[in-house]
């Protein structure tokens, strides 16, 4: 039995070097070609990799584009690269006009409604994201349900907490608890990974409610046993602000589990360093026991003859 689940160890931990998946980043192009900006390659969000430098070019170049020829898509990534240069209210007035020339856009909606937010006017933030959602409730990956909720909470409507935010709670023990299925709250993890890597591109900490947020997307990893993922989740919710006493319980209980699924395989580790010193001697054990057990086979049918 012994030598039966020492290969089954080692089988588990080949099987597990295959099965590690992460996040491919994206990126998003420009017409005239430029990279706008990459995504990083993690599990827990850092919001959007902008690449600033040549910007003003762009703006030149998306004009003689659109002289050539009057896309609104050439005018849209204007005002884009208006919001990220911190050219808020430039943004505002650019979509504005779109929305006049060629209205009920979900683009010119969902960018209005973000460069209103960054001014701080979460009333027109919260009707053009509004807006945007009933225009295209698909977009963002299906999670600008959570981007109303933030901008409610921002409003006063509604007090920030786990159940007006992701429209669940894990509860006020130890450890989270859900009536989720596993795939739910897969489902959960991507609509709050998509929201907060849009607001950490612009905010940064400390702020309540993207602290909140990773609070909640920490305790979504959690309760699919993705202790390391979790801890650097409630490590970032820390950063930007949250001091919650339930936090600090849980990031204490996700370094002991990550401590003990380091101990397991550490001594599968070992278990594989043992195997590769003296897999001759195994090897030899084995074929002698097996040998034994046929000599002796071979003896007990004699002797009963």
């Amino acid at each position: 039995m012994r030598l039966y689940k020492f290969l089954f160890i080692i089988c588990s931990i080949f099987i597990s070097s295959y099965s590690i998946a992460c996040l491919n980043g994206t990126q998003k192009e420009l017409s005239t070609g430029t990279t706008l900006f990459a995504d990083y390659d993690d599990i827990v969000p850092n919001g959007h990799h902008f690449f600033t430098d040549n910007l003003t070019d762009d703006l030149v170049k998306l004009d003689s584009l659109y002289t050539v020829q009057p896309k609104i898509d050439y005018l849209i990534e204007k005002g884009i690269i208006y919001i990220i240069q911190g050219k808020f209210q430039k943004a505002i007035d650019l979509y504005l006009d779109i929305e006049k020339q060629k209205p009920n856009q979900y683009s010119t909606a969902s960018n209005l409604g973000t460069a209103y937010e960054l001014i701080g006017d979460n009333k027109n933030a919260l009707k053009w994201i509004t807006k945007a959602l009933e225009l295209n409730p698909n977009s963002h990956e299906k999670s600008e349900w959570i981007h109303v909720n933030i901008l409610r909470i921002k409003l006063g409507e509604l007090p920030l907490n786990s159940k007006n935010l992701i429209n669940q709670d894990f509860g006020n023990e130890d450890s989270p608890k859900t009536n989720l299925s596993t795939a739910e709250i897969k489902e959960l993890i991507n609509y709050i990974y998509y929201q907060l890597n849009e607001h950490m591109s612009f905010v940064k900490p400390k702020n309540d409610i993207v602290a909140q947020l990773l609070f909640d997307y920490g305790n979504s990893l959690y309760l699919i046993k993705d202790f390391k993922n979790a801890k650097i989740a409630y490590d970032k919710a820390v950063e930007y602000g949250n001091t919650s006493s339930l936090l600090q319980k849980r990031l204490n209980l996700v370094k002991r589990n990550q401590q003990e699924k380091s101990n397991e395989t550490e001594d599968s580790k070992k278990s594989i360093t043992f195997f590769k010193e003296h897999w001759d001697t195994i090897l030899i054990s084995v074929l002698a026991v097996v040998i034994f057990f046929f000599v002796f086979k071979n003896k007990q049918g004699k002797t009963r003859r």
